[in-house]
């Protein structure tokens, strides 16, 4: 997710140079259109950046996007733009086959055929670092921890 929003923001600032430029260069500021397409790219440029920073980390770490009651897990992933999350996805622990990881996402595979994905902002290692702190021993065992697999 990381790597990701990254991306989105170095393309944000290239495209919002470029937007720059035309303003300054060409009579487009007159146009009510030319302001929209700028206020629409400051929003996605600000946003990206916020992703990419360290606050962003801190306002959404793991143990809130990835809880465990007596016998559930609770997914809650990242969505949008800014701090958006997705309606939480609660999934029975003793049903749970799988869970494939990936820098900034996991997905959960259930014994009905089932997929619950989410979007952190953590890497594969941290992830898994902290599946292994709240699963139990036996959890642990009967679950299969892997790389995720593209589909």
């Amino acid at each position: 997710m990381y790597k990701i929003n990254l991306l989105l923001a170095k393309v944000s600032i290239f495209i919002a140079l470029i937007l720059l430029c035309l303003l300054l260069f060409t009579p487009l500021w007159h146009s009510a259109i030319f302001s929209l397409v700028i206020i629409f790219w400051s929003v996605i440029t600000v946003s990206s950046l916020y992703r990419v920073t360290f606050l962003f980390k801190v306002r959404n770490p793991i143990d809130i996007l990835l809880t465990r009651d007596i016998n559930q897990l609770m997914l809650i992933g990242m969505s949008g733009l800014f701090d958006f999350k997705n309606k939480a996805q609660l999934i029975l622990i003793t049903d749970i086959i799988n869970i494939e990881l990936a820098d900034g996402y996991l997905r959960i595979n259930t014994r009905q055929g089932q997929q619950f994905d989410g979007n952190v902002n953590e890497n594969k290692s941290e992830i898994a670092s902290y599946l292994s702190r709240i699963l139990a021993t036996h959890e642990r065992e009967s679950i299969v921890i892997c790389d995720y697999t593209h589909d």
